[in-house]
């Protein structure tokens, strides 16, 4: 009698494992996080900005989602860094563009805090999220506000920004670009934002 439920057991168990693995894969480390030195040098070039570099560690296998510890990818770096032709490479070959570091960041809110409307345009052409919040809840929108990036602001804006959005401590973009030194980039922001 007790042999019938072996079987019924034996799947229960197996399927348990199965959900479990599926869980867990998430959590799982990538191929880049087992290889630290081909991350750094992914990483490197991407943040020099060179594209062909890239281009060929990619194409002998190199994970285009390599990211250093803070989880900082090298999508994330050419953005920051205004590597055009390095941030079109990493999404020709599949990067995520809205991958999260650590902080909760994507490559638009390390293009947005380095004023770079090209890579900005960049991102979002290919599937950015505009109103990407972080892990305190701050947008690009807001990153760009707070810098007095009164272009980029108008370009996040012209993408459908959201001026409405609030951080974790209830501020929205106007809270912070009241922040912004020069009262004349200042006024035109809060302007923008319809402040």
């Amino acid at each position: 009698m007790k042999m019938r439920y072996i079987p019924i057991l034996g799947g229960t168990i197996a399927a348990v494992c199965v959900v479990g693995a599926a869980l867990l894969a998430p959590y799982m480390p990538t191929q880049a996080q087992l290889a630290p030195e081909e991350t750094a040098l992914l990483a490197e070039w991407a943040r020099i900005g060179d594209a062909l570099a890239v281009q060929r560690m990619v194409e002998q296998g190199a994970c285009v989602e390599a990211v250093r510890a803070d989880g900082t990818s090298a999508l994330m770096t050419a953005a920051g860094e205004g590597h055009l032709d390095v941030v079109k490479t990493l999404l020709l070959h599949n990067a995520r563009v809205n991958a999260v570091n650590a902080a909760g960041d994507t490559p638009l809110h390390f293009a947005a805090r380095h004023n770079q409307p090209e890579i900005v345009a960049h991102l979002l052409e290919n599937g950015a999220a505009v109103d990407a919040r972080n892990k305190k809840g701050v947008t690009p929108l807001m990153v760009a506000s707070w810098s007095g990036f009164d272009k980029l602001v108008q370009q996040l804006l012209t993408a459908g920004a959201d001026t409405e959005v609030v951080d974790e401590d209830g501020c929205k973009a106007a809270t912070h670009a009241r922040e912004v030194h020069d009262p004349v980039v200042r006024e035109v922001i809060l302007k923008l934002l319809g402040a």
